[in-house]
């Protein structure tokens, strides 16, 4: 199991809000990737759009889902290369797969 690290990205969420680090194991295949699309929702928990920085085409947009109290990545999400949608969550300080659903293609 990887150690948790802090991925520092200083995002402003709204007038009063910033975030200055997502909390994720290291081994994350898409830490340091370029956010966008943030949100915050009613409970606090912080919504992200992770994409690729160079090749954004060959790798699958991460849907993250961040504690905005402690920076905690709790769960994502992304499709893979046959289109199937992959569902994490932490569970005992591990993210395990807890879901697969396969997309229509077209």
């Amino acid at each position: 199991m990887a150690d948790f690290c802090k991925w520092w990205v200083y995002v402003k969420i709204d007038e009063g809000t910033q975030l200055p680090y997502i909390h994720l194991q290291g081994d994350a295949f898409f830490i340091h990737w370029e956010l966008s699309k943030c949100h915050m929702d009613e409970e606090g928990m912080v919504h992200f759009v992770a994409t690729h920085p160079v090749s954004p085409e060959k790798y699958p947009q991460v849907y993250m889902t961040i504690d905005s109290l402690t920076g905690l990545l709790t769960a994502y999400q992304f499709a893979d290369e046959r289109t199937t949608l992959q569902f994490y969550t932490l569970v005992d300080g591990r993210y395990l797969r807890v879901s697969s659903e396969t997309r229509p293609v077209g």
